[in-house]
């Protein structure tokens, strides 16, 4: 019986110090890689023309006598935690496969990818970005991001502090695509990111496997005719071109995007319902923090004299230029002028750099007027944040 007790006393021993030593389940992954027997977890990067080099692969993953794990520069994963990290790394293909439903890339630093594609079959594949440093996609690679979800409930997901660049081009592109995701909504930017650029969201677009252009196609329509499209991939094309086909087969010729949509040619819409989504954009995108958090309200003092009015504005890091909103104070109309650092007259005091705007030929009145410095990213104006309130007389 002592001995009994004595045994037992030792097994909760062992367990309290296992359940003390083991993670907490708010640090450790919930739904991570599969390890067992047949699994299809993996992480693996390739450079163009190189061969496949693995991260990380599950236990029960076979891998062929010709892979191994391997380390490579600016990308590391932590199973523990279910997190990629990627560190100022340069140009790689990313490849995620079945990594479970909490997987994270974290960003440090600026990093390129070509891009990024991900399958998921019986764990999930849900994406999150954290981190406080960028990502650029470079635009020969279309979409950017690509999750075969496999009616899994997969999404994509950018928190409020990363930066995620697809660049810039002339044409229509998808950013994100997600096929397959029984999610309602698979693509999640988070309320205070701000997505720049002509961002559009969409869903269910005909798009499939055709033996007709031997890949995926898009599906258009033109009067009562069928078309399909499909993407040439030309790294050296700074605008995107497609091969444009009848239902029969026979090419049409090669389009741009504009060119298709001058000609008439609409998306149809995909009637079976496959739940494909995508995030679209024209010349460029970025999903960033809002830039008001990086844009300060300027430093600004103001002195009137005749019908002229001396706005002095100290120079604001970050900014591309200012709006200057003024309005009399009896009037309804609230007035507006854009000035840009070439209208802008720069002038030293005391050391420090400050500019000077005059707004000229005022009426008599009291006057209130503010300024606004804003940056410009893919040729939209993003706004900082307001100075404060200048009151002036023109006598």
């Amino acid at each position: 019986m002592k001995k009994s007790v004595t045994n037992l006393v030792s097994i909760l021993t062992i367990l309290l110090i296992a359940l003390f030593l083991s993670p907490s389940s708010e640090s450790s992954a919930a739904n991570g890689p599969y390890n067992g027997k047949y699994s299809i977890s993996y992480i693996s990067v390739a450079e163009h023309d190189l061969q496949e080099r693995f991260i990380f692969a599950a236990e029960g993953y076979s891998l062929l006598p010709s892979q191994k794990i391997e380390k490579v520069d600016g990308i590391s994963y932590s199973e523990k935690y279910n997190t990629l990290t990627l560190k100022n790394a340069d140009h790689f293909n990313l490849y995620i496969n079945d990594m479970g439903d909490d997987f994270k890339i974290k960003l440090v630093g600026e990093n390129k990818l070509y891009s990024l594609n991900g399958n998921t079959y019986s764990q999930g594949l849900s994406i999150k970005f954290i981190g406080d440093g960028t990502l650029t996609f470079d635009a020969y690679m279309a979409p950017a991001i690509v999750i075969d979800a496999n009616k899994t409930s997969s999404t994509v997901s950018f928190t409020d502090t990363v930066t995620v660049k697809f660049n810039e081009s002339n044409d229509f592109v998808e950013a994100i695509h997600i096929k397959g995701s029984t999610a309602q909504n698979p693509i999640v930017i988070d309320k205070s990111l701000k997505a720049l650029g002509s961002v559009k969201k969409m869903s269910d677009p005909y798009y499939e496997y055709s033996s007709i252009t031997h890949g995926m196609s898009y599906y258009l329509k033109k009067g009562k005719d069928t078309y399909l499209i499909s993407r040439i991939y030309d790294p050296t094309d700074t605008i995107y071109k497609y091969n444009l086909y009848d239902i029969k087969g026979k090419d049409l010729g090669t389009y741009t995007y504009d060119e298709l949509m001058d000609e008439g040619y609409t998306f149809m819409p995909n009637s079976r319902k496959t739940n494909m989504f995508y995030l679209g954009f024209f010349n460029g995108c970025e999903i960033s923090p809002d830039v008001k958090e990086k844009i300060a309200a300027p430093k600004v003092s103001v002195k009137a004299s005749g019908a002229t009015a001396k706005i002095k504005v100290k120079k604001t890091t970050g900014a591309d230029g200012y709006d200057v909103s003024y309005i009399r104070l009896n009037e309804k109309e609230l007035k507006s002028l854009d000035v840009t650092p070439s209208g802008l007259k720069d002038f030293k005091k005391s050391g420090s750099k400050k500019q000077t705007l005059k707004l000229n030929d005022l009426p008599l009145g009291e006057y209130v007027a503010t300024v606004t410095p804003y940056k410009t990213v893919n040729g939209e104006k993003v706004y900082g944040a307001e100075s404060k309130a200048l009151y002036f007389t023109i006598k």
